[in-house]
């Protein structure tokens, strides 16, 4: 079992328009709702790989029966801590180019006892699960160190930790040596301080992390530029596959899905980068809310260009 952990779920709002002008009147084709979160996608994906995920975090009282029937009809086993409060919607703008533009809401606050009881649910399911994916933004009200303080948790307990988050908890959770951090370029260069980077430059900073904080491995997403990984002494840098864009959201958590999927299985740094960068490329080659196409995924794999870089 996998364990995956969403402390701000949502319902992501998928809208098309034939260009997005700010400032101005913008007609839209109303598309649909799929209810989610960063942690919900990464078990979706899990379910598609034949994984059996588990759902925790926290969940709201207006828009909960949203979140519970979309787990429910995905067969996917969910124990969500559910407090007062309202489901945020995070609206997807898609326009005829192909472009995405995201507005998403920052989610109502917590009460502490509701975010201890998610903590309680996570450490009462760590000896039963191969790892444990902490992922996506926290909710106002949750300190920043939350993630850290469940990693350092988990890793008395020897389970595989993945964090994907970004900002101030992404720092506070990089000194807890999760197994793997999956930054984006945008959160790694704002961690890091610097407003641009090569990706040669990025695998070094990446590798830093790795070497002072015991963080087992790195993976960078560079969304249409490929991905970087590094454990601090070796790196590579992947290319995607040539395959139709539909939609991008989500891309990063199919990625964080499937390299999951791959550290369970005991696979070495080029094979997660290879199966987390398949992954990726089948779920924007698919329509909002469809489920990841394995086959695609798997016919992929060999499509991957990898090579190393030099540290």
């Amino acid at each position: 079992m996998i364990l995956t952990v969403t402390m701000n779920p949502c319902i992501d709002r998928y809208v098309e328009t034939d260009s997005l002008t700010v400032g101005g009147t913008n007609r839209i084709d109303l598309g649909n709702d799929v209810a989610g979160g960063k942690g919900i996608n990464v078990a979706r994906v899990l379910k598609s790989m034949g994984k059996e995920p588990l759902c925790t975090g926290l969940s709201f009282t207006d828009g909960s029966e949203v979140l519970t029937e979309a787990l429910y009809n995905a067969g996917i086993a969910e124990d969500m801590v559910t407090v007062k409060g309202k489901l945020r919607v995070n609206l997807k703008i898609r326009d005829k180019n192909g472009v995405t533009t995201e507005i998403n809401q920052t989610g109502e606050c917590p009460d502490g006892k509701a975010v201890y009881a998610v903590t309680d649910k996570i450490i009462k399911y760590a000896p039963m699960a191969e790892a444990v994916v902490l992922s996506g933004s926290l909710p106002k009200g949750v300190a920043p160190c939350f993630y850290g303080d469940i990693i350092r948790e988990l890793n008395e307990h020897g389970v595989i930790t993945v964090l994907d988050t970004g900002g101030q908890a992404l720092k506070d959770g990089i000194p807890a040596s999760p197994r793997m951090l999956k930054p984006n370029y945008d959160e790694i260069t704002a961690m890091a301080g610097v407003t641009s980077a090569t990706a040669e430059e990025l695998a070094r900073i990446a590798a830093g992390l790795c070497r002072e904080h015991g963080v087992g491995l790195v993976s960078v997403s560079l969304g249409g530029e490929g991905a970087v990984i590094t454990d601090g002494n070796t790196a590579f840098l992947a290319k995607n596959a040539e395959v139709d864009v539909v939609c991008t959201t989500g891309a990063g958590d199919a990625m964080v899905a499937a390299q999951t999927f791959a550290l369970c299985r005991g696979f070495d740094m080029e094979q997660v980068l290879r199966l987390g960068m398949a992954a990726g490329n089948a779920w924007v080659a698919k329509p909002a809310g469809d489920e990841l196409d394995y086959r695609l995924m798997r016919s992929l794999m060999g499509r991957i260009n990898i090579e190393r870089i030099n540290l």
